[in-house]
């Protein structure tokens, strides 16, 4: 009997760890399939899109970098700025190249657009180009630092006026002043009508009167002359 009751206890034991166990596998397994689903479920970043660098500056990089303008344009001595040697012979064979033009002027202007600057002599205290050789400068634009080209964009036209606040109280009271104006304008000028026409009127009359008299006149100087005319 005491054989019987060990053995179903045991069994029942057994029977219970076992249910454990495959309840606890079940577990696991749930566990690690909803891991799963949420590692795969993790959205991948997004591969980060290049900027797009302005026409002008990739040319220009690309003008300063080739050893065959090297007589015409190249990089200082520290690589930090570049410099156009011949300025003549620069708008002629090596302009030409890149741009749509040869016009050292609007070179020039869209350099100062995208940020670069005239380099300044210290010493002097007068501006290092000359008829023959220009340099500029621009941080971002450094000999072997083409990853700079980036931090490069065209400089935004500042506004020429701001927005001024407007004060409507005043504007209003103004309004209403060149309303009354206006309005004493339109009396005066309609005075100035009616005293015309009155004028118009008077001139009339003074000439039928002129006209009479003239008349009475003649008849009078005819009769005079009849009587008299021998």
């Amino acid at each position: 009997m005491l054989s019987n009751e060990i053995t179903s206890n045991e069994l029942a034991t057994a029977q219970t760890h076992d249910g454990d166990t495959i309840s606890g596998n079940i577990s696991s397994g749930n566990s690690k399939s909803l891991t799963a689903l949420k590692k795969t479920n993790k959205k991948k970043p997004l591969p980060s899109v290049p900027l797009k660098r302005p026409a002008f500056v990739v040319k220009l990089w690309k003008m300063v970098n080739d050893p065959s303008n090297d007589h015409y344009i190249s990089w200082m001595a520290k690589g930090d700025a570049f410099q156009v040697k011949d300025r003549e012979s620069f708008m002629k064979y090596v302009l030409p190249k890149y741009f749509k033009h040869n016009n050292f002027a609007s070179f020039v202007r869209q350099l100062n657009m995208y940020g670069w600057h005239k380099i300044q002599d210290v010493n002097s205290g007068a501006l290092v180009q000359t008829d023959e050789v220009w340099q500029f400068e621009n941080p971002n634009f450094l000999k072997g630092r083409e990853d700079l080209l980036d931090n490069i964009v065209r400089n935004k036209p500042a506004r020429e006026n701001e927005e001024e606040e407007v004060d409507f109280k005043h504007l209003l009271t103004q309004l209403e002043q060149m309303k009354r104006n206006q309005m004493l304008i339109s009396e005066d000028l309609k005075r100035v009508r009616q005293d015309n026409e009155m004028l118009w009127k008077e001139n009339f009359i003074a000439r039928e009167r002129h006209k009479i008299q003239s008349e009475t006149l003649d008849k009078i100087m005819r009769f005079l002359a009849s009587i008299y005319g021998n």
